[in-house]
């Protein structure tokens, strides 16, 4: 999830020289803009601060927060770099870099950030959060649950970790507890986007793709460009049969990232769905090589395999997707 608890600063240091001082003026006036919402002001005034004290390592943390709210994360991820290297006890610096990596697939580097900190926030319900999620997408579902349960047991309001352990279920196959954190979480907040995915993902696993792309339409609406959700909205379209819907919220998913998997997968599905088969089979075979975990890949293989008169091939890829609980798998002839 991209929603990050970015820690401005707001305490000011105290120095003697005149450089000293207008740099604190400087981060002053950043963290008044930035609680404002007037990040190029806020930005311009931080590095400013830097320009006058290059080792304050608050200013650096704080335009960090600047840079990922523009979503430039290579710049953030520097500057939080940079505010830790300069200040080796900076938790909220370390806890807004473990985030990033997260979010950007650095999940290792994250995870050893995290369990550095962990410490000094075992009283951040936030913090478990995060920690949990990053373990969760290293596979290790039973630790990454506690640590999601020890989030919920600081705030039981916490929306994000209740939208966490319901994915952790999703991932295991048990749609009714995920469904008790879903529910849980859009009671506390209906327009949750990644509880609405989730819900739809529900809906799509039980073919009510109606339901499904309702939730999803209704996630897109704050987060228009969230991949997940396009990609989501685009396959219960497909396969739903609505072709020309479905090809707008994939031609959407691929405008901010054309290679990746699920998109691709899409792509296959529109192929096969327009008649063009044999290309489709060759994209769903690339897919299952280089990324097999992608949801529904072995349905489609087989199906695809059917319609070219593999016997053989169709029931290989129906048994393996059985094998994984493919939830669309019953709906193919039995081998």
């Amino acid at each position: 999830m991209k929603n990050f608890l970015i820690l401005v600063l707001l305490f000011m240091p105290v120095w003697g020289c005149k450089s000293k001082k207008e740099s604190s003026e400087f981060f002053k006036r950043g963290n008044y803009h930035f609680k404002k919402n007037e990040l190029e002001k806020a930005e311009h005034f931080f590095t400013e601060a830097i320009k006058k004290s290059p080792d304050f390592a608050d200013a650096y943390n704080n335009r960090g927060a600047v840079y990922l709210k523009w979503g430039k994360n290579q710049d953030a991820k520097k500057d939080f770099e940079k505010a830790v290297n300069l200040d080796g006890k900076f938790t909220e610096a370390k806890f807004n870099l473990a985030k990033l990596l997260s979010e950007t697939g650095e999940l290792k580097q994250a995870e050893g950030l995290f369990k550095s900190i962990e410490n000094k926030m075992k009283n951040s319900s936030d913090f478990y959060n995060h920690f949990g999620q990053n373990t969760v997408k290293l596979n290790h579902f039973d630790e990454g649950l506690k640590a999601l349960e020890q989030s919920l047991k600081l705030n039981p309001g916490n929306v994000e970790a209740l939208t966490n352990i319901s994915y952790v279920f999703l991932v295991q196959n048990n749609e009714k507890i995920a469904q008790d954190y879903i529910d849980k979480a859009l009671k506390i907040n209906p327009e949750f986007g990644f509880a609405l995915n989730n819900n739809a993902v529900i809906s799509g696993r039980k073919r009510d793709f109606k339901n499904s792309v309702e939730m999803l339409e209704k996630a897109l609406i704050k987060d228009p460009q969230n991949q997940v959700f396009l990609n989501n909205a685009a396959l219960y379209y497909l396969e739903n049969r609505e072709l020309e819907k479905g090809i707008v919220f994939l031609e959407k998913a691929n405008k901010i990232d054309e290679s990746n998997p699920y998109s691709l997968r899409n792509m296959a599905i529109y192929l096969f769905y327009s008649g063009k088969i044999k290309e489709s089979y060759s994209l769903f075979q690339k897919i299952e090589k280089e990324n097999p975990e992608v949801d529904h890949i072995y349905y489609y293989l087989s199906k695809n395999a059917s319609a070219l008169h593999d016997k053989i091939s169709a029931c290989k890829y129906r048994k393996t997707g059985a094998g994984l609980s493919e939830p669309w798998i019953s709906e193919l002839p039995e081998c």
